[in-house]
């Protein structure tokens, strides 16, 4: 990306009526807004004026006039009040002056010639949300999913062949031509020589012209849709945990000239719509060789797997449009794209969103605050936060009867922010409060999955509260990792500060601040630990990497090859490293000397080989278990990874 987007201002634009600027920065947005506080008219607004570029001048002035009835104007605007939609995009890295484009009821300046940058930038802008991914994916059970309308509405303006088309009369465009939109457009436009009954010549130059015409039109997007379709069942296999179902996509030859209804002799002249199906095929890993081909999606697949087919088919295709464009500045708009998740179908989408931010500027929006939340934690664990600004928005809640709503626009702080920011004004016990959930948050960052959680009397699930995760922190953490407890931050010490925060009988006392400064350093300490996470393998079934262990006594040794199967991960503290202990599988050693079968400690079955050998015995003493591991594949050093 060689721009980014900077500003977003709207002024008398369907929700805001006094002039409100959207600030970006040029980095990645995710916002948390009620409903009706104004946040999909941003979007609306960036989408209308990009839009534009190829749009009648009449077609752009009518949504700021307020005699026509398709206008956008603040429904409290008086006639005479300017009305407008303005966005600045930066240069990356570039001493190049910014650049402005406006569309009002003054001004249109997307339009000027010799300029391609909102054209092209247009090309490589995306939007999606539930009502898209609806008419996408979720179509009736009866039917087979035909994609061509919704490229037909929503792509082929962007979509850019490789080259113009060629008219019937051998001519080729001037200028454009290269989208599939205008190709469609043409080909609809033609009309053919017609014999003396009013059917189409097929003996003529022009007829030829345009069956090859079509067949061209069929080319090109059957190149597309290869290219979508290799990229969308990649992200169904690697990112979204469907490595059993891959999706196929074709498109049918443009049907033209068929026989009209009722009627066995005389045909239409006409051209009609081709298809676009998707169908999927599904193997069952648990049964060799047993596959299935899926013709109707929706009767197959629950909502899950539903949605993530379309979110990987919709960015396959947005992925597309970037190869297809040049220097621009290429954004994704998200509005309330995953509401009927629940968050475990969420967040292998949500890191898919991140992974695609690397390569674009994106804008996610919503009224779900525990997506928000999670989407945050996720961007906090990804070590993101950097590239990102989060926000909220609400309606102002003193509105003057007759008057029109206000957006309250804030930034959202951290945890760690809002209690620096109580501490440094004398409120410690909302400092504590903000304090206590920092922590929170840091350790469901750094423990384990299965550390979280604990059962309750009835025999459920919950999460852990905070107690629970310092105990655990300072227990099973720290043996899982085979870490001394005295190379752990100390949080024990402040555990009953942090678990009641207004249990200090002088909240006001210089002891009780400097415990709160002494807390607040401790708990950065287990940031620092949680931001350096190395992750060294996903485990088996995810992304398969085979490992052995290589330890020696003398003339005596033994090779150990073994899977990891479960995610495996490693910590740095105080200058160390220190590896998470695994459930493994072993698959083979050279001399038998450890069972070919599962097991729940990787230490175990080193600490078998090492007893074996004689190195568990004094004086002998045992290596370091990381010493003695390799990838088998790549022959890189554990320690190394």
């Amino acid at each position: 990306m060689d721009w980014k987007l900077q500003k977003i201002e709207l002024e008398n634009f369907k929700f805001f009526k006094k002039p409100f600027e959207f600030p970006l920065n040029g980095k990645n947005i995710l916002l948390y807004g009620e409903n009706g506080s104004g946040k999909s008219s941003i979007i609306w607004g960036l989408y209308t004026l990009m839009e534009s570029h190829k749009k009648p001048v009449a077609e752009i002035q009518k949504y700021f006039n307020p005699d026509n009835d398709q206008h956008l104007r603040n429904r409290y605007s008086t006639r005479t009040e300017h009305s407008s939609i303005k966005t600045t995009f930066i240069p990356e890295g570039r001493a190049v002056l910014p650049k402005d484009y406006e569309i009002s009821d003054t001004n249109i300046s997307t339009k000027t010639a010799g300029d391609d940058f909102i054209r092209l930038t247009t090309a490589a802008f995306d939007m999606f949300n539930y009502r898209m991914l609806s008419d996408w994916i979720y179509q009736k059970n009866s039917r087979s999913i035909d994609l061509f309308k919704g490229f037909e509405k929503d792509i082929f303006k962007y979509l850019y062949f490789s080259g113009a088309y060629t008219r019937i009369d051998g001519t080729v465009p001037t200028q454009d031509g290269k989208t599939a939109e205008e190709w469609w457009e043409y080909i609809n436009s033609v009309r053919l020589p017609l014999t003396r009954r009013s059917q189409v010549n097929r003996g003529t130059p022009e007829y030829t012209q345009f069956m090859t015409l079509l067949r061209d039109f069929k080319n090109e997007m059957d190149a597309v849709l290869m290219q979508v379709e290799r990229s969308a069942n990649d992200m169904l296999h690697n990112d979204l945990g469907l490595q059993n179902i891959s999706v196929e996509i074709d498109m049918t030859d443009v049907p033209f000239n068929l026989l009209k209804p009722n009627c066995k002799r005389y045909k239409d002249g006409k051209v009609h719509d081709p298809t676009i199906s998707v169908k999927a095929n599904v193997v069952d890993s648990n049964v060799p060789g047993w596959s299935t081909d899926v013709n109707h999606l929706a009767t197959f697949f629950n909502e899950s797997k539903l949605t993530c087919i379309g979110i990987a088919l919709r960015l396959a295709i947005s992925d597309y449009k970037l190869i297809s464009t040049g220097d621009v500045s290429p954004v994704l708009c998200i509005d309330d794209l995953l509401l009927s998740l629940d968050m475990s179908a969420r967040i292998p989408i949500i890191k898919l969103l991140l992974k695609k931010a690397n390569d674009r500027q994106m804008i996610v929006f919503t009224h779900d605050r525990a997506f928000f939340d999670t989407m945050s934690m996720l961007i906090s664990e990804a070590k993101k936060q950097g590239d990102w600004r989060f926000y909220e928005m609400y309606e102002r809640e003193s509105r003057q009867p007759g008057n029109a709503p206000e957006p309250l626009f804030i930034e959202t702080l951290t945890y760690r922010a809002k209690a620096e920011k109580y501490f440094e004004g004398g409120d410690y016990p909302a400092a504590v409060n903000y304090l206590r959930k920092y922590c929170e948050e840091q350790l469901k960052r750094l423990l384990p999955d299965n550390l979280l959680l604990k059962p309750k009397t009835n025999g459920e699930i919950e999460i852990e509260d905070l107690n629970g995760m310092i105990g655990k922190l300072e227990n099973r953490f720290c043996s899982l990792y085979n870490i001394p407890l005295v190379q752990l931050p100390s949080l024990s010490i402040y555990r009953k500060r942090l678990l009641n925060p207004l249990s200090h009988d002088d909240a006001h006392t210089p002891v009780y601040k400097a415990e709160i400064r002494g807390a607040m350093a401790e708990i950065d300490k287990i940031k620092v630990i949680a931001d350096n996470i190395i992750e060294i393998c996903k485990g088996l079934g995810v992304h398969r990497d085979e490992f052995v262990m290589t330890v020696s006594n003398g003339p005596a040794s033994e090779t150990v090859q073994f899977d990891v199967t479960e995610k495996w991960t490693s910590i740095s503290v105080g200058g160390n490293r220190y590896f998470k202990d695994v459930k493994v599988k072993v698959l083979s050693s050279t001399t038998a000397l450890v069972d070919a079968r599962d097991y729940d400690s990787l230490r175990d079955v080193f600490n078998i080989v090492c007893t074996s050998l004689g190195l568990n015995t004094p004086p002998a003493t045992p290596p370091a278990m990381e010493s003695t591991i390799k990838n088998r594949h790549s022959g890189q050093d554990l320690t190394a990874i």
